[in-house]
This record gives structure tokens, sequence and C-alpha cells, in this order.
């Protein structure tokens, strides 16, 4: 059986302008599972989320799964208003992610 890779983890500064954000996700690899580790956020835009909805599209058509990290209350809840986290799996931790992900490859 195939070892399915590691998901890449990338974590996002707090700081970050949308400009900032967009151009963090234009660098991400495409090539394999991501794990977008938003933990720093404190407040998503709708353009925020819009490129994470762009950024998800795209891995889906490639076979690959996209997972949000998010710790604070503001992007938590916009995606709950928006129903965007019915799109993908928002943990509260890398670390919880990883044992997601090693638990579906075996």
């Amino acid at each position: 059986m195939a070892e399915h890779p590691t998901p890449f983890v990338s974590h996002i500064d707090g700081q970050c302008t949308e400009i900032g954000f967009r151009n963090s996700l234009s660098k991400l690899p495409t090539d394999r599972d991501l794990i977008l580790d938003m933990s720093d956020i404190s407040f998503m835009t709708e353009e925020m989320a819009g490129d994470i909805v762009v950024l998800y599209k795209y891995l889906t058509s490639t076979a690959h799964k996209l997972w949000l990290v998010l710790a604070n209350k503001q992007p938590i809840e916009k995606l709950a208003r928006t129903n965007l986290h019915t799109l993908f799996p928002v943990r509260s931790s890398v670390q919880e992610v990883l044992e997601e992900a090693r638990n579906v490859a075996s």
C-alpha cells in the first residue's frame, strides 16, 4: 500500500493584510493535502474567506483536502454564518488535523 504523505502545514501570520493573505495562499503547494493554520488570525474578511474557497475548489479538483485551524471567535463565526464550515474541516489545532489525517490514511 502506498504511503499517504503528511499534509503540508502553512502557518498564516495573524498580522497579515488581505493582500498578504492572498500572496501567502498563492505560494502554497497544490500537489498535496494542506493544513492552513490560521490560529493567529483574529479577523477574517469576506475576501479572505473567498480566497480560501478558491483554494479549496482547486485542491478538491485534484483530489486533495484542505483543513483550517482556527482558534479565534470571529473567523469561526464568519465561517458558520456563511456555511463555509460545511465545505472543509475546521479544527482547533494542527495536531488534531495530523492525527485525523493519520487515521484516514491507515
